[in-house]
């Protein structure tokens, strides 16, 4: 039975191989989440969804079916993107070779949970009911899990076995 080195760079590999594994996992739960929020709110409310839009201008049955169509396909893309940001991260985590390409796209994912919640502090900031403070926490959660996947697989990366700089 061969032992693994216990010298604290290789304790740092292995707590970062798992990390990345995790937050991988994360990254697609996020994703499954956030197309299950936007349909269950979708179903239960779609007025309240196309209520803004409405009340701008006269927009038909065919429009808003369009509009739903667009919204399916976004969050179908979204959710891809984050299943393969969060395979590729597993995969890594295992030891596979894996670009990083993925990691590029978890810097831009990143970017975007950034901008989405600066929107929901807004909102929690002008109307500051549960729900609101709620999406903003789960906003919260999905960027520091990129920023934690994205650390992670750096330091991985950079780890050379047996080396110690």
């Amino acid at each position: 039975m061969l032992l693994e080195a216990n010298n604290p760079r290789d304790v740092r590999f292995r707590k970062d191989r798992n990390i990345l594994n995790i937050t991988g996992t994360g990254v697609m739960l996020f994703g499954a989440w956030s197309v299950i929020k936007t349909y269950t709110y979708f179903f239960e409310a779609p007025e309240e969804m196309f209520d803004g839009i409405t009340e701008i201008s006269d927009v038909g049955t065919l429009e808003i079916i369009m509009l739903s169509v667009l919204i399916s396909l976004i969050l179908s893309f979204d959710l891809l993107v984050r299943f393969y940001v969060g395979m590729k991260s597993r995969a890594e985590s295992k030891g596979k070779k894996t670009g990083s390409f993925y990691l590029v796209v978890t810097g831009f994912l990143s970017f975007t949970s950034l901008g989405f919640l600066f929107f929901e502090l807004m909102s929690v900031m002008e109307n500051p009911d549960i729900y609101s403070f709620a999406e903003m926490i789960v906003e919260l959660t999905s960027f520091v899990i990129q920023m934690e996947l994205i650390i992670s697989a750096i330091r991985i990366k950079v780890y050379k076995p047996g080396k110690v700089k």
